[in-house]
């Protein structure tokens, strides 16, 4: 005779069979059904991304150093002479905005500022010019020789790498320009002795490089250095008095 077991039998015996099952599975296995939480790279620095470069201001923070030794306040001048100086590498659309001049110990500081840090990727400024001892200043572009500065005996040219006001491309402060060029951007002065800059024309802007004509009262020793302070870059030309 076959023996059949009655449905209740068959139900109890398929549940204790998937308790067993249960109870012998790995407790570390995951459950498929759960979403695993992926785990997020977190960072103390803030800047640690890596960014795209830009053609216009550095991301980098503006630093308080110069490519070259920050001049000595104590200098006396005897250590300067008249060759060529230049310095930095790069360009900039950052604008000059301002020409202004000082007098001090032993020389007269003139300075150009421009509206932004140029530094390069160590944060240390680099800024592109070249001043230089010359007998006439051309203008840019054009070439057309800039008017004489009354009381200079020679010039300084002076040329940076940067647009100056109202002659870029980027909108900054629209309406507003350094100067018109071959007008003056500093003095004229009576110059001579503890004044040997006479003034400073302005001989335009061409292809993102600026011009301007220094005229001293005779051919001095000087120097020139550049720093970042804040988010302005700086070009100092200083010219001693003898």
């Amino acid at each position: 005779m076959r023996w059949i077991a009655p449905r209740g039998g068959v139900a109890l015996l398929m549940a204790g069979v998937l308790f067993i099952t249960s109870c012998t599975s790995s407790s570390d296995e995951s459950d498929p059904t759960t979403p695993a939480v992926p785990t997020i790279p977190t960072s103390t620095n803030p800047q640690s991304s890596t960014l795209p470069a830009t053609t216009g201001q550095s991301a980098a923070p503006a630093p308080q150093t110069s490519t070259e030794a920050q001049p000595d306040p104590q200098d006396d001048c005897s250590d300067w002479d008249t060759k060529k100086d230049e310095g930095g590498k790069a360009g900039t659309e950052a604008e000059i905005y301002n020409v202004r001049s000082g007098l001090h110990d032993c020389y007269q500081r003139v300075v150009f500022d421009i509206n932004g840090a140029v530094v390069d990727a160590s944060g240390a400024v680099n800024l592109w010019f070249r001043v230089e001892y010359v007998d006439t200043v051309y203008t840019e572009a054009k070439g057309d020789p800039l008017e004489s500065i009354s009381g200079s005996k020679t010039y300084l040219q002076a040329v940076i790498f940067a647009p100056a006001q109202g002659f870029d491309s980027n909108g900054h402060q629209p309406g507003q320009s350094l100067a018109s060029v071959g007008s003056y951007v500093l003095g004229p002065d009576a110059c001579g002795g503890e004044q040997p800059v006479c003034g400073v024309r302005f001989g335009g802007t061409h292809e993102g490089q600026s011009t301007f004509a220094v005229g001293v009262s005779a051919k001095l020793h000087f120097r020139v250095w550049s720093t970042v302070d804040g988010n302005v870059t700086k070009v100092v030309v200083d010219v001693a008095y003898s």
